[in-house]
């Protein structure tokens, strides 16, 4: 998302492009960015959030334990199966799935191999049988 801020020479914050941008704008961009913080969140979570991420002491995890997981299988025929996540660990700068049958599969492997919805796992499916991995 592009800045609507800069700072003066005073380090105060100003509008950039001044009437450029309509009051519009910057009331529709507030209130985009309060959704995506809703309530519980303020501006100095957000910054703690920010900064924790920064310093790599922050993770998103691809799922949490007792998700549905929809994963491609490579056997004879390939197909998706439906699996659910039994645990979820960070070991070692990884994310590790573990998987019913004590399988256990690498958090890299989200939209490759392992994926939350069917839909996701067939398309997935689809481009790799049309030769189109991207």
């Amino acid at each position: 998302m592009e800045r609507l801020t800069a700072k003066n020479k005073h380090g105060k914050p100003i509008i950039k492009d001044w009437p450029n941008y309509m009051e519009f704008d910057i009331v529709h961009r507030l209130a985009a960015i309060e959704d995506i913080l809703g309530d519980e969140y303020g501006l100095g979570k957000l910054m703690e959030l920010v900064q924790a991420k920064r310093k790599g002491r922050c993770i998103v995890l691809p799922c949490k334990k007792g998700d549905t997981v929809w994963r491609i299988v490579h056997d004879a025929a390939p197909h998706i199966t439906k699996d659910r996540c039994t645990d979820i660990k960070y070991e070692n700068r990884d994310i590790w799935v573990h998987l019913i049958g004590d399988r256990v599969m690498g958090g890299w492997n989200f939209g490759k191999l392992l994926f939350l919805t069917r839909e996701e796992a067939e398309d997935a499916l689809r481009r790799e049988q049309d030769g189109n991995t991207e």
